[in-house]
């Protein structure tokens, strides 16, 4: 707060209307407020406080005991005071319960006390109050503790300390001047940090109680004492995989080679079939020897006509033909029996990879179990 004008009215030794203008200073800071014993130093001390929060700079004394007694009954007991707070100018005027003359016949009226606020920021000239911002003595007050951040015996204590006062504020209790000293220094904001930091550490040290609570039960579903250890075996794991993997892509390529076999074979089956047809043939080839018997002898009475050598002919084809299915026959043979073969080993393939198959499957999960624990720690890491 800076102290700009003062006006005081029936006040204290002060008879007559006394204007105090501060901005005379020049905006200086520091100043002196001299002069005899009894000169009315205090008086001005009293008129501030007392235009602020409607008591004396010394608790001492009642607001209506400030009246003059030099002063003449018709002139009101009043005191108006401009100060600032930052950039912003107010004007507050009181006047405390008196009595006065009646308007009309003989003897006094008492007056209620009155006060009212004013913002001023935007007038230049004196005579003009400004804006009202709160009326009737008890707003008003609460009013200038909001903009000061002061109460009266706050206000008393540390911006305008009275004679033989200084004692009181000394004499204060620690957590009194501690209140005082915040808001005459504007600690508030750091005791809020600091308190903000407590808070933030009892927060931390409880989320890593939490966190040192949920590692141990994930280390424990994991089997292991530490966290190292569990990174360990996840690494071994993870070789492990590594090793299966190209087990089971050499195992595909085998697998694919074991495809490639049983397509042969159920060609070879193809070939069987073809090689059953061929022997039905055979049979049927067979049966009809008495047929070619006959003709053998039919041939042999007709040994001498022509048309014998055409039947020689066709049955030296025929013969030729035998003789060919004979040797298909053979070779159908030993297909099928090669056929065979590869479909057993074929077969002894296909269950041992069938065995590997139960174990990689078992392989697979106690992975994805261990990534899962693995995540979960890295996610608590993480909140950390």
């Amino acid at each position: 707060m800076k102290p700009l004008r003062l006006v005081m009215q029936a006040f204290g030794p002060y008879a007559a209307r006394q204007e105090i203008d501060f901005r005379q200073l020049g905006g200086r800071s520091l100043f002196l407020i001299h002069g005899q014993t009894g000169a009315g130093k205090t008086s001005i001390l009293d008129a501030i406080c007392f235009a602020l929060y409607g008591e004396s700079s010394g608790s001492f004394r009642e607001p209506r005991t400030l009246r003059s007694d030099h002063a003449p009954p018709d002139v009101p007991t009043e005191v108006s005071f401009d100060f600032s707070v930052g950039t912003e100018r107010y004007r507050i005027k009181r006047m405390p319960e008196q009595e006065r003359p009646k308007k009309k016949g003989a003897g006094v009226t008492r007056e209620p006390p009155e006060a009212t606020l004013w913002r001023r920021s935007d007038m230049a000239d004196d005579a003009d109050d400004g804006t009202v911002m709160a009326t009737q003595w008890m707003h008003v007050t609460e009013k200038v503790e909001q903009l000061l951040g002061f109460r009266c015996d706050q206000f008393r204590q540390v911006v305008m300390l009275p004679q033989y006062q200084f004692q009181r504020f000394l004499m204060a209790n620690s957590t009194e001047r501690q209140r005082i000293l915040e808001v005459l220094f504007s600690t508030e904001f750091y005791r809020q940090i600091e308190e903000a930091l407590k808070q933030s550490a009892v927060d931390v040290r409880r989320r890593c109680e939490d966190l040192t609570a949920r590692t141990g039960f994930v280390l424990a579903q994991a089997g292991v004492a530490a966290v190292e250890e569990l990174f360990s075996r996840q690494e071994i794991l993870r070789r492990r995989a590594g090793e299966i993997e190209v087990g089971l892509t050499a195992a595909a390529a085998r697998r694919e080679l074991v495809d490639r076999q049983l397509r042969e074979a159920h060609q070879l089956d193809e070939l069987f079939v073809e090689l059953t047809e061929a022997q039905v043939k055979y049979a049927e080839t067979e049966a009809r020897r008495t047929e070619t018997d006959t003709l053998d002898q039919r041939l042999d009475h007709a040994r001498r006509a022509e048309a014998l050598r055409d039947a020689e002919i066709y049955c030296q084809h025929r013969k030729q033909e035998h003789e060919a299915v004979l040797l298909k026959r053979t070779n159908f043979v030993t297909q099928h029996e090669r056929a065979l073969e590869a479909k057993h080993a074929t077969e002894r393939a296909l269950t041992a990879e069938q065995a590997r198959e139960a174990e990689h499957e078992l392989v697979r999960r106690e992975i994805a179990r261990l990534e899962a624990l693995t995540g979960k720690i890295e996610e608590l890491e993480q909140g950390n």
